[in-house]
């Protein structure tokens, strides 16, 4: 997969059942966590145990992310997709 387009979505903990799935409008910034798990995605030079999900963050050339509140089980889900070369 070379050219990729990628949707993250992060679940925030809140105890309060009503406000689940409702966006996450407080620290931390959206952009800032988006961009931990776009790092994480790609390997390390020189790294011989982590070949990455992606080659290099760099190909990834749509990014979709949300914040949600979560009265369940908080973290993130990732949702990596392939561009046909020829459209």
């Amino acid at each position: 997969m070379s050219e990729v387009s990628a949707e993250i979505v992060f679940f925030m903990p809140i105890a309060d059942k009503r406000r689940h799935l409702a966006p996450h409008v407080s620290r931390p910034d959206v952009d800032n966590l988006a961009k931990l798990v776009m790092d994480a995605l790609s390997p390390e030079r020189g790294d011989k145990y982590w070949k990455g999900a992606v080659s290099d963050d760099g190909t990834i050339w749509s990014l979709r992310t949300k914040k949600l509140y979560t009265n369940e089980m908080p973290g993130v889900r990732i949702r990596l997709t392939g561009y046909p070369k020829d459209c």
